[in-house]
């Protein structure tokens, strides 16, 4: 297969959560010499009014009949997808690649078999979800190519002993939390600052938060998020499920280590063991959180000396940085 471009909804979407899309777009756009087409707001609503309007009459059937006869070959345009699609569209049509970000245990399979069934092939980024198709014998061509950071991507990291805060909060995992209560009364000095979605907007309203100073603002753009994280010691990190009552969420490895990686922060992680962490390889970088105990030394050890985490933290970022993982995505389109 070709890539001839990429498709993105960078002129019709601008939510702060579709900026790491982009930016997997552009390492894409670059490494297979493949423009990037937008359409602009007016004609993506059009155009999803239309299919999600054809889905309603029941024409998508022979709309997919059509696109099957007419608009199959071997020139594909890479979709970056959020989330899977619950109707039919030019999304998932016979000349797309669609690659699908978030994937989980409320994805209606039946639904989701339809809709991309015109698709030579289907990119699924999660591991865990990839073994989880398998192992109810998915009928599309499904390839596991895991997300990655942008590879251009440079930040000024501050030397560990000169960053102002102690710990850097975005997702909130509940046993973390709980143990950083525990930890505070015993060390009142510990300084951590914490995301919130202001006004129940959420992925918009992306402020941050100090125990001591209040809040300190919005970090919604880029640039801004990772000087907030290169000033930061430890960055907490989970999977995605880890200890969530709602168990719709699969415990796959999203890009956020990575990104506090880049910033060269200490991880304080817990997770639980699946397909996605054995891929990743946690064990052999990170000591799992699994108790209060291990926690507290953990933490004390990240405070109180002065390790340099730089080179473990190049060291997964070489392994599992763009580069390597676009060679799995050469392989999965070539066979």
């Amino acid at each position: 297969m070709k890539i001839k471009s990429i498709l993105s909804k960078r002129a019709s979407n601008d939510k702060v959560y579709s900026d790491l899309i982009y930016e997997w777009e552009d390492d894409y756009s670059d490494a297979l010499n493949a423009p990037i087409v937008s359409h602009c707001k007016a004609i993506d609503r059009l155009q999803n009014a239309f299919y999600m309007i054809a889905t309603k009459m029941h024409l998508d059937t022979c709309l997919q009949k059509l696109d099957k006869l007419f608009m199959r070959n071997d020139e594909k345009i890479l979709v970056f997808t959020l989330y899977p699609k619950t109707y039919y569209s030019s999304y998932s049509s016979s000349n797309k690649i669609p690659f699908i970000i978030d994937f989980d245990y409320g994805v209606d399979l039946n639904t989701f078999y339809k809709v991309y069934r015109n698709c030579e092939l289907v990119i699924i980024s999660s591991r865990v979800a990839y073994e989880y198709l398998l192992s109810k014998s998915c009928p599309l061509n499904i390839k596991h190519v895991p997300l990655s950071i942008k590879s251009s991507l440079t930040i000024n990291r501050l030397d560990i002993k000169d960053r102002k805060y102690d710990i850097f909060i975005a997702r909130q995992n509940p046993v973390l939390m709980d143990y950083l209560k525990q930890y505070e009364v015993k060390h009142p000095e510990v300084h951590y600052i914490v995301r919130k979605w202001e006004d129940g907007d959420l992925y918009s309203g992306n402020a941050y938060y100090s125990n001591k100073e209040g809040r300190l603002g919005e970090f919604s753009d880029r640039n801004a998020y990772f000087g907030l994280l290169a000033n930061s010691k430890v960055a907490f990190y989970s999977t995605t499920g880890s200890d969530t009552p709602n168990t719709r969420f699969m415990n796959h490895v999203t890009p956020a280590l990575l990104e506090y990686l880049t910033a060269g922060c200490q991880i304080m992680i817990r997770w639980y063991d699946t397909p996605d962490s054995d891929f990743f390889s946690l064990p052999s970088y990170f000591e799992n959180a699994k108790s209060y105990e291990v926690f507290e030394r953990l933490l004390n050890e990240y405070l109180t000396t002065e390790i340099n985490p730089f080179d473990k933290c190049d060291d997964f970022l070489n392994k599992y940085g763009f580069n390597s993982q676009f060679k799995i995505f050469q392989v999965a389109i070539n066979n």
